[in-house]
């Protein structure tokens, strides 16, 4: 039977990925259970919220990419 809620593990392959990053850029995040939670700054560039956003997304869509 899967883990669900907070026994969840389903988003700690995604953790890892981020975590690995793309050579440029790695993401730290938390994980609760199921639930993947990331946090920038208010002073954030727009730029780097932009490569964050393009990391996550191919790692999302990995290894389809």
């Amino acid at each position: 039977m899967a883990k669900l809620g907070y026994t969840s593990t389903a988003a700690t392959g995604l953790q890892k990925r981020l975590l690995e990053g793309n050579g440029e850029l790695k993401i730290h995040v938390r994980v609760l259970g199921n639930v993947l939670y990331m946090m920038a700054s208010q002073t954030s560039k727009v730029e780097t919220l932009r490569s964050i956003e393009k990391l996550l997304l191919d790692t999302l869509l990995w290894p389809r990419v």
